[in-house]
């Protein structure tokens, strides 16, 4: 695992509708906190008012709750814990000490922060969090799936609220969002075969049938109440959409002595005819809540057991996952998400910059690099332009016996290709400059096809994105040797529009 670098990328809520993609400071530690790179991260619901309806406790703030990644650094008293382990991690705060705490009901908690919601979250490429608050996940769990361990808990948590769910039985769930989804696997899960499945949305509808649901039902089209009047009423209820005519609604659906649960969350006034709230009596229905899915021990069985369903392959997650962002993309995943018509069910932000090329983007200006660390980044960067067909073996060796400072030596290698027969011992920044300012093409003759000749210009930016690098480490990288000019240099040659084209699509708009 690299170094940690000073700053980070992230997304801050600085206002209602106001998401920045920004470079920020990387947490500081508490003693009992370890520092996580966040390599995945769903939108949860909740997400959605914090960022769209001015739903957050304070500005600025980074939301995320639903993550995975790796450990980076350790608080200084946290012991026992790998850096470079894989891991989700549990996102409520409890206090420890309040009423609640004490009893063993960390959900209960009436002193709590949370992470992503009182706290800073994960939408960004480091989260400081509590070391106790770790889930090991195994190796055949990508960090996408690691990422739906939360909502899974949440399923599990309903579920579990319900009681003992006996087999031979049947269950409706009503909604179909990521929640509604996972709730059904797990009563699948749990052996129960006959689950109904209700939405408005066809596409999540198919999506239930593939997962194993019984029927599925479009109450647009269909009277869901006297659907089951008809075809007999259920055992188990679980209202997961939040949506105030079907809390009531769902009371109908279930049998005397049936068990109703509510996760959904209300998203306004829930009023029950008489005639249904009646039933609640006559019936003596098991009428209960499900918040969070947190127990004692900390945090709890929801969560080794949702890691373990995911691992086993049990519970599927990959097909939930319909659409995936970079951090970069900032609000365009919660247009996503809201868009009726996108068929979003778990939206997610995966830090694919962040995968490990020998070195953090942000090392580059780190003065805490060692030498070999330099050596190393050069070498793979090297390696890429190499398979390229954009220098050599040999050239690349000049670079490494030359020069161990990782800015200069990637400036060798990327003017290299700018300059078809630039050597370690020339001026390079000079001849690479002169290169950029040119009005003219620059062309030169690939080394793997000798009959293309490329833009030289153009390719100088090609490899420094197939190194990973982004037009922030571009322009630091020439400001630290006084040539600021270069960028606006880049902007005025004859292959302005390509170059342009390149920037705005791998490096980020300037």
């Amino acid at each position: 695992m690299s170094k940690v670098p000073a700053t980070m990328k992230a997304l801050v809520i600085e206002a209602d509708k106001v998401l920045t993609y920004k470079d920020i400071p990387v947490p500081e530690l508490k003693a009992d906190e370890v520092l996580i790179k966040v390599r995945a991260c769903g939108i949860c619901g909740s997400d959605i008012p914090r960022v769209l309806h001015g739903g957050t406790h304070f500005y600025p703030i980074t939301v995320g709750h639903e993550f995975s990644g790796e450990v980076a650094k350790l608080g200084s008293d946290v012991k026992d814990i790998q850096i470079g382990a894989r891991v989700t991690v549990a996102p409520l705060v409890p206090c420890r000490h309040c009423e609640e705490c004490e009893q063993g009901l960390p959900a209960m908690c009436t002193h709590y922060s949370f992470i992503g919601s009182r706290q800073q979250g994960a939408m960004a490429q480091f989260v400081a969090v509590p070391a106790r608050n770790l889930i090991p996940i195994a190796d055949n769990v990508t960090f996408e799936q690691a990422a739906t361990i939360e909502p899974t808990t949440v399923a599990i948590h309903g579920v579990e609220r319900a009681g003992a769910i006996d087999v031979g039985k049947s269950a409706v769930v009503y909604g179909c969002g990521t929640i509604g989804m996972l709730t059904l696997e797990v009563l699948k899960a749990k052996g129960l075969e006959k689950v109904y499945a209700i939405d408005i949305d066809d596409n999540k509808l198919s999506m239930a049938k593939k997962l194993g649901a019984y029927q599925v039902i479009n109450s647009k089209n269909v009277d869901v109440v006297e659907y089951f009047k008809e075809h007999g009423l259920v055992d188990y209820a679980f209202e997961t959409a939040g949506v105030p005519f079907l809390q009531a609604q769902i009371l109908d659906l279930v049998k005397k002595k049936g068990t109703v649960v509510y996760v959904g969350t209300a998203h306004g006034e829930v009023k029950f005819p008489a005639k249904t709230f009646e039933k609640i009596l006559r019936g003596e229905l098991n009428v209960t809540g499900s918040w969070q899915s947190f127990k004692a021990p900390f945090p709890g069985s929801d969560w080794t057991g949702a890691a373990e369903l995911i691992g086993s392959g049990k519970i599927k997650v990959d097909e939930l996952i319909t659409h995936k962002f970079k951090l970069s993309d900032g609000m365009k995943a919660f247009e996503t998400l809201t868009d009726r018509t996108s068929g979003a069910i778990k939206v997610m932000y995966v830090i694919e910059d962040e995968k490990d090329n020998g070195f953090f983007n942000a090392q580059i200006i780190n003065p805490e690099m060692d030498a070999q660390d330099d050596k190393d980044a050069i070498k793979k960067i090297g390696e890429i332009l190499k398979n390229a067909g954009y220098v050599n073996s040999a050239y690349i060796d000049a670079v490494l016996e030359r020069e161990n400072n990782f800015p200069t030596g990637l400036q060798l290698l990327t003017s290299a290709i700018a300059i078809p027969h630039a050597t370690p011992e020339g001026n390079v920044l000079k001849n690479g400059i002169a290169v950029a300012k040119l009005k003219k093409p620059v062309k030169f003759h690939s080394m793997e096809n000798p009959d293309e000749t490329v833009d030289a210009k153009f390719v100088f930016l090609l490899a420094l994105k197939d190194s990973g690098q982004h037009l922030a480490i571009l322009r630091e990288m020439f400001t630290s040797f006084q040539n600021p000019d270069v960028i606006q240099a880049l902007q005025d040659s004859t292959a302005a529009e390509q170059i342009l084209g390149i920037m705005e699509k791998y490096f980020g708009k300037k």
